[in-house]
């Protein structure tokens, strides 16, 4: 499992996706304890290598994360190739009910001294 900033980012959407109705602007660097540009290049990034779509930002055609001024989250979804990454990286049994996936996740993230990102999955139950 990979710690990174990118992947703490995707594990925290991840979780969050897991909820019924999930709300992906819920998802803050606040939250992951992060700066905004290591957030939003972040999602950038995600975005770019197909396991999230939707996200907007400002400036449009800014593509670096550091001079970014605003993320929108709002129609933010995990592609199945996001689902399936995280599943794979985890060792997360794609059957499994949405609860155990988030307790199996924040397991996993916890084991690797992720404390912050462990907390903010758990908030999703």
């Amino acid at each position: 499992m990979t710690n990174d900033a990118k992947h703490q980012v995707l594990y925290a959407l991840y979780a969050e996706y897991q909820k019924d109705v999930p709300d992906m602007a819920m998802v803050k660097e606040i939250e992951l304890e992060m700066e905004f540009p290591v957030f939003a290049s972040s999602l950038l990034k995600l975005q770019n290598e197909g396991y999230i779509q939707g996200l907007k930002w400002v400036p449009p055609d800014e593509v670096c994360g550091g001079k970014v001024r605003a993320i929108k989250l709002g129609k933010v979804f995990l592609t199945r190739q996001g689902v399936e990454y995280v599943e794979r990286m985890a060792d997360i049994e794609a059957s499994d009910r949405a609860s155990s996936k988030i307790l199996n996740l924040a397991k996993k993230v916890g084991q690797f001294g992720m404390v912050v990102l462990k907390d903010a999955i758990l908030s999703r139950l």
